[in-house]
């Protein structure tokens, strides 16, 4: 298990989900309520860290393995102490060794996959927690989720950092990284670095996520969903893949959930059809009230935005953003986003929230603030992990019919959980492997079933054998 760690407070995080890391950094980033608490752990942890590299393989595949077989992510040695941030309580750090008056953190491995090579060029991606990595010469983020940018902050030193704009202008903005680190790579376009060919392509996760190609035969995709426009740019510049790097969170045949685009435009007809409804008697102010929803989408400190622009689009509203929240879009520049945002609660039917406010216990003691001004509260929490039938289809009646929600106080408070994901689900990654085929695959994500990996690289190395025999 990779040791991950908040950016902010330097509390562990390593046991928790994604979701739990993203709702952990959220807090630490809005309101910096852990950092009093923490203030001399943080600077025993971020001064005085010691590390454990693991050894790369310098194979011409660019890759650790050498003997064709599918590389697991390694695990750092078990602590005795570890982070709880479930339900608001504040999370315990590693404990620092104390030797007379300095502090030595116990030691942390590094996954394998996070360090590339290229000749006599070290590269790193998304690997920023084990401060300076021998040999490095540049170190690539692919996106703003903290347990990608887990270890940048201020007092980052240890090397160029190439990124997105969009997620150079966030680093700068919310991890106070000195601007002289951070170079923006455009998409789309091919660029030189330490004479390596590297190309930035949409990864279609958060907004400035990216997939990174090296060389046009190394593939890192950080965390992705994969798609056909995606597949279509990749054949575009003519790949032949020698290793993929490969997100593999749903690598799993149950995780066939709905294309995004489905699950947006379901959930718009959902809350629609709820606002369509006949006028409803409020028993509480005692008189008919006309159907009017609010809706509340999970998201993170990025992603998951686009569902609510298709909600809003849907009520012809505008979108509600905290200032925090506000501040990340407008840095981010994306004017889907930015020009349906509104400049009042009270104008918007739709706002953007945290996924752990999404539920019914948050929710119900803020029903009777709501309850003057609106007929129905809807919570949205766009989650793959949601579903695993493929074999019904997902629609309105679906969403309707199949008891897919909770409620409270009559129905007037509903929370729906959507399979609605920024990652690949199986369907797909078993698409891009077929169609982006690879000799050496390597998952980034631990996950158990590596066999299937084995198949779709065994199946990669004999069209590329299939290839180079036409040719």
């Amino acid at each position: 298990m990779e040791a991950v760690s908040c950016p902010i407070c330097s509390v562990s995080l390593k046991l928790l989900s994604e979701r739990e890391r993203e709702e952990h950094c959220d807090i630490c980033l809005d309101s910096c309520s852990f950092l009093e608490t923490n203030q001399n752990r943080k600077r025993a942890f971020s001064e005085l860290e010691e590390i454990t590299i693991t050894s790369t393989s310098t194979n011409e595949n660019h890759s650790p393995s050498s003997n064709g077989l599918i590389k697991q992510p390694r695990t750092a040695v078990n602590n005795s102490k570890w982070a709880s941030i479930l339900k608001g309580k504040e999370a315990s750090v590693d404990s620092p060794v104390k030797t007379g008056n300095n502090f030595i953190s116990k030691q942390r491995q590094m996954p394998f996959y996070k360090v590339l090579r290229f000749g006599e060029q070290k590269i790193a991606v998304d690997a920023f927690n084990y401060n300076k990595i021998p040999n490095v010469t540049a170190y690539f983020l692919t996106h703003f989720h903290s347990d990608h940018y887990g270890g940048l902050g201020k007092t980052w030193s240890h090397g160029p950092i190439y990124c997105s704009p969009e997620t150079a202008r966030l680093v700068i903005l919310q991890l106070k990284v000195d601007p002289q680190y951070i170079h923006p790579v455009e998409f789309n376009k091919e660029v030189e670095i330490n004479n390596i060919k590297v190309l930035f392509l949409d990864a279609n996760h958060c907004p400035g996520a990216a997939i990174i190609l090296f060389n046009r035969d190394v593939l890192h995709t950080g965390d992705f969903r994969a798609s056909e426009d995606l597949i279509i740019e990749l054949k575009k510049h003519r790949v032949q893949l020698k290793t993929l790097y490969l997100d593999t969170t749903y690598l799993d045949p149950s995780r066939k959930f709905p294309p995004q685009q489905t699950v947006i435009d379901t959930c718009a007809q959902l809350c629609s059809y709820l606002q369509s409804r006949p006028a409803r008697y409020d028993f509480f102010f005692q008189r008919n009230l006309k159907q009017k929803i609010l809706v509340l989408v999970g998201t993170y400190t990025i992603g998951k935005e686009r569902i609510a622009v298709g909600i809003a689009k849907a009520l012809n509203t505008k979108i509600w953003a905290a200032p925090s929240k506000r501040k990340i879009l407008e840095a981010i520049g994306d004017n889907q986003i930015t020009d349906i945002l509104g400049e009042t609660e009270n104008e918007c039917q739709v706002y953007l929230t945290y996924m752990n406010e999404v539920n019914l216990a948050k929710m119900k003691p803020r029903w009777n603030k709501w309850r003057n001004s609106y007929s129905q509260v809807i919570g949205i929490v766009p989650t793959g992990w949601t579903w695993k039938s493929s074999a019904q289809k997902f629609d309105l009646e679906t969403l309707k019919n199949k008891n897919a929600y909770t409620s409270a106080d009559q129905g007037s408070i509903r929370v729906y959980k959507v399979p609605y994901s920024e990652h690949s689900s199986y369907a797909e990654l078993e698409n891009f492997c077929h169609e982006i085929p690879c000799r050496n695959i390597i998952s980034t994500v631990t996950s158990k079933n590596q066999n299937i990996l084995q198949q779709w690289q065994k199946q990669g190395k004999a069209k590329s054998d299939t290839k180079s025999s036409h040719h």
